[in-house]
């Protein structure tokens, strides 16, 4: 599905690029520290075992979240090497500009965003204040 005109000029395709990668960094670097965290937790000793328990397992939510996005930030990517970075998945249309500058890795534009009920949850969370 490569869109041979894109909306996006090649100036704006290299910015949008950049953000992902400065996210994907990002998320690798969160993903590092929450495991490392994770393992510090695990060799804890003389700390109560339900106090461990539920750190454990809020770190491991975290963790799926991060992977998450990761994951979205990394498919954005890939289609940005396919040509069809910037085109909602549901309709085709080109997603608005500020709203790939607010959540780079989107997939859908507004109006199909809205139609699903809610934002996924990687597009709620984001990591180092900006979403």
């Amino acid at each position: 599905m490569k869109k041979s005109t894109t909306k996006l000029g090649e100036s704006a395709l290299q910015v949008y690029r950049q953000l992902l990668l400065n996210k994907k960094a990002e998320f690798l670097v969160a993903l590092g520290i929450n495991f490392h965290r994770l393992t510090e937790t695990a060799q804890a000793t003389g700390t109560d075992p339900e106090q461990l328990l539920q750190e454990e397992s809020v770190r491991v939510r975290l963790n799926r979240v991060l992977y998450g996005q990761l994951r979205q930030v990394q498919e954005a990517l890939d289609r940005l090497d396919l040509g069809e970075y910037g085109y909602c998945q549901a309709c085709g249309v080109p997603i608005a500009p500020k709203r790939l500058q607010a959540v780079p890795w989107t997939r859908y534009c507004l109006l199909c965003q809205e139609k699903t009920g809610s934002l996924p949850l990687p597009e709620l969370i984001g990591v180092g204040g900006r979403i």
